[in-house]
């Protein structure tokens, strides 16, 4: 989390250093199962001061400071940190000095956008998710776009809008989360891979993927979604017109579930949007919805499938960060 003061607060699992915490407030349990000893933290602890943005994956943390430096920490084995090794770091290390307005973690793999708004991607591409035309990894930033606005990744999924207000994906594209449909430029023994970025929308303003979904909000306050809906996550009532590889059920074309919308949010299993209004509306498992459902999965376990507003919560829209010292 990063407090109003621009401070960075990391906290939970720390197998790979990823809170950057160093040996500071760390505890252990052995797990039972595997009888590995495993490596956490329960409280929140300042880790860095003067943040503008971050971005965590499982094994990786990044952290964009106000002087447009970027910091990392946690696993690089795939070379995510972009510095040129595959060594982590169980504390925050600076890997570029200047000039990066944000950044995003995916699996194994980060996407890195320049104030300048050129797109660079280092790390794992066994997907095609850094969108080189590849499936070679890389342990230094490689350029892949110029004029982006926004980016995102969630698992193997890469996205980004252009400041025309294009939206471009490109990566895994076994849940059909891409936004195209099925397909891709590659294929493996398990399903398509597209390794080059393909638009996919217009006049979008944001955009969040969780690796099985994707969302974007548009320039008119409307969101759409797509991608694996097994649990209701697509929110458009269980509606599909596909099945996936693995015999999952996808809905692979965007489709509207939402007007007034001035954020949203994916993950595997749930949606959430707030509108401008204010007001919090979820869809999806029903153990992030408040108990709310309309539906069941193929598992016969609740669900809610269609987005359902929060009774009492309304949330506040913007926030100011104070002035640099």
């Amino acid at each position: 989390a990063i407090k109003t003061d621009g401070t960075l607060w990391t906290w939970g699992n720390n197998e790979y250093g990823q809170l950057g915490t160093g040996d500071m407030g760390n505890q252990s349990y052995l797990d039972e199962w595997n009888l590995m000893e495993h490596t956490y933290s329960d409280a929140p602890l300042q880790v860095l001061d003067q943040v503008a943005a971050i971005s965590a994956s499982q094994y990786t943390t990044a952290a964009v400071r106000r002087d447009g430096s970027l910091w990392m920490a946690g696993g690089n084995g795939n070379g995510q940190f972009g510095n040129g090794t595959s060594e982590g770091s169980d504390v925050f290390v600076q890997v570029m000095d200047s000039g990066v307005k944000d950044v995003a973690c995916g699996n194994n793999y980060t996407l890195i956008l320049k104030t300048d708004g050129s797109l660079w991607a280092c790390g794992d591409n066994t997907y095609g998710q850094l969108g080189d035309g590849t499936q070679n990894p890389s342990l230094q930033p490689i350029q892949i776009m110029l004029d982006v606005a926004e980016i995102d990744t969630g698992g193997f999924v890469s996205a980004a809008v252009k400041t025309d207000g294009t939206l471009w994906t490109w990566g895994l594209n076994y849940y059909e989360a891409l936004g195209f449909g099925k397909g891709g430029n590659l294929q493996d023994e398990h399903g398509y891979l597209q390794a080059v970025p393909v638009q996919v929308m217009d006049n979008v303003s944001a955009v969040s993927c969780s690796g099985q979904n994707t969302m974007a909000v548009k320039t008119d306050g409307t969101l759409w979604v797509w991608g694996a809906n097994q649990q209701g996550t697509v929110g458009n009532g269980g509606g599909t017109n596909s099945v996936g590889t693995t015999g999952v059920a996808i809905q692979n074309t965007p489709v509207q579930i939402l007007t007034d919308v001035a954020a949203a949010k994916c993950s595997i299993t749930n949606g959430m949007a707030i509108k401008t209004d204010g007001s919090v509306w979820v869809w999806g498992r029903s153990t992030a919805t408040g108990g709310a459902t309309d539906a069941l999965d193929q598992f016969r376990q609740p669900i809610q499938s269609r987005p359902y507003q929060m009774p009492g919560i309304t949330c506040a829209l913007t926030m100011t960060l104070p002035d640099e010292e």
